[in-house]
């Protein structure tokens, strides 16, 4: 099979079109996310058969010294798996490309599930891992921990129906109605977007002691995706809930004016209920001493790709923990998602071994969690495999 390969000018549209509506396309294999990772150059390649489109690869590539490069595909190319052919005739083309461009490692992330409850599926993964070894690359195994891989072996998808938004663990559903008895509220950008954001992240940082990503990162998402990219907020009006806390609390007071001491279990309720309201007119006499009335307790970052949302970005202020805003934003996400049409959400990676908080958070939703098949990485320079796989994970950060 004759593959012709073709570097893709200035107009992406056919290339990114293809990777969007394509079984295997990914979100990191668009020409878009190229621009995001502007600290790496980017190649976008095209495939043809009989002058016919068949794949796709977007490549980032990181120069490490003078005339030596790193190159790496995330969840790529874009190509039919199920076609064994094509795919070994892909993969020589893209060999023989890295070649010309004296790559001294290339790695490939294919956005191939390997499902462990799918007899046949996983054996054609192990037959699709037999091909690509014998045309010199070398398999990464199925990695269980995040720090393994660049993208996530393991990630944590929750397909949308009308069921599933409601299908929740039972202390997540009991958290969703604690955060809304709170007054949190969830709302869609706001001009300030980019900024809150990132102010959220910098608390993050600054409790885990972590670098994350900086306001000019996120500003960048902003300006390539548009619209499709999208921020989520849980905030709470602070004193339009200190006044609703307020007025429920006198109406209590005036039912246990009007409750006859002989209605000792109406009068038990009704003076828990009285305890728990102080509480929080209390908390939010505090919060209104030194913060804004509009206050942002945690945000979300997504991407709207093909007929889902990718959620790639996540922060919380923790001093506000006790009012659970994630649990209300990530279900208010779906909800809202849902009823626009999407058909899944990706709430991102998560350990292999299914522990640790994050993966327990996300737990929390009942979603899908999908392995992927890993990662494959080709040495132009055999004796200097070791350093050049050494340099990427050096870079693959940045």
């Amino acid at each position: 099979m004759v593959i012709s390969v073709v570097k893709v000018g200035e107009d992406k549209s056919a290339f990114d079109l293809f990777v969007e509506k394509h079984p295997h396309g990914n979100l990191l294999q668009t020409s878009l996310w190229g621009q995001v990772k502007s600290n790496w150059a980017s190649e976008q390649v095209a495939f043809y058969r009989n002058q016919e489109l068949v794949a796709c690869a977007s490549i980032l590539i990181k120069t490490v010294f003078k005339h030596v490069r790193v190159a790496y595909v995330p969840r790529g190319p874009v190509v039919d798996y199920g076609d064994k052919e094509l795919v070994v005739s892909v993969f020589e083309a893209l060999k023989a490309y890295a070649r010309r461009e004296k790559f001294l490692l290339l790695k490939c992330d294919p956005n191939v599930l390997f499902n462990r409850s799918d007899e046949k599926q996983v054996e054609g993964c192990h037959e699709l891992i037999d091909r690509f070894e014998k045309m010199g690359f070398v398999w990464s195994g199925l990695t269980t921990r995040l720090a393994d891989a660049v993208q996530p072996r393991f990630q944590a998808n929750k397909y949308l129906n009308d069921d599933a938004i409601n299908d929740y663990q039972k202390h997540a559903k009991r958290l969703i109605k604690k955060a809304n008895k709170k007054g949190v509220e969830i709302i869609k950008g706001q001009e300030d977007e980019v900024k809150c954001f990132s102010e959220l992240v910098l608390l993050t940082e600054r409790r885990k002691q972590i670098q994350l990503r900086n306001y000019d990162y996120f500003q960048k998402i902003k300006d390539v995706y548009g619209d499709r990219a999208e921020f989520y907020f849980a905030k709470i009006d602070v004193a339009k809930q200190l006044a609703e806390q307020k007025e429920r609390l006198a109406q209590l007071e005036k039912a246990l004016g009007e409750t006859p001491d002989n209605q000792k279990n109406r009068l038990k309720d009704l003076k828990q209920q009285e305890t728990s309201i102080r509480k929080q007119i209390e908390e939010l006499d505090d919060l209104a001493k030194d913060n804004p009335n509009q206050l942002v307790m945690a945000g979300v970052l997504g991407i709207r790709f093909g007929y889902g949302i990718e959620l790639l970005y996540a922060s919380m202020d923790d001093s506000f923990k006790h009012y659970y805003p994630q649990y209300l934003l990530d279900a208010e996400i779906f909800k809202r998602c849902h009823q626009e049409g999407l058909q899944w959400a990706n709430m991102g990676g998560v350990e292999g071994n299914l522990e640790g908080g994050l993966a327990t958070f996300k737990a929390s939703f009942k979603p899908t969690i999908e392995e992927y098949v890993g990662e494959f990485n080709l040495a132009l320079n055999k004796p200097l495999y070791q350093l050049a796989n050494y340099l990427y994970k050096i870079y693959k950060k940045k």
